[in-house]
């Protein structure tokens, strides 16, 4: 199962950062975080947790790291797509009252012819 590896950092300044897959930053939290496998406890696997950690450290010394964690990523949320609209052009109704207007008229004529 795939999951983040979090490292917490004592600032927010500016670090220089090896190469990981799905590596993110975040200064708020002061932390980055990179992919990694987890075992079924939530335990990093592998050599990439390590690897990560020792390359930060070299890129820079005498950074120390406040805590890491480890956070399992949750795939059950179903991944909803929005449909495509179809593009519908509105129909234009004509009021044709013409027809209508010569039925009136019709019908007053003939009325007074009888009356």
């Amino acid at each position: 199962m795939k999951g983040r590896f979090y490292v917490y950092l004592p600032t927010n300044k500016k670090y220089n950062y090896p190469k990981a897959e799905g590596l993110l930053f975040n200064t708020q939290e002061k932390r980055f975080s990179f992919l990694v496998d987890l075992d079924a406890s939530g335990k990093a696997t592998g050599e990439t947790s390590g690897r990560v950690i020792r390359d930060f450290q070299k890129l820079n010394p005498g950074i120390s790291i406040i805590k890491v964690e480890t956070k399992a990523l949750n795939t059950s949320v179903p991944i909803v797509q929005t449909p495509v609209r179809n593009q519908v052009k509105p129909s234009v109704k004509k009021d044709d009252d013409s027809s209508g207007m010569v039925l009136v008229a019709g019908l007053l004529i003939i009325g007074s012819l009888l009356f």
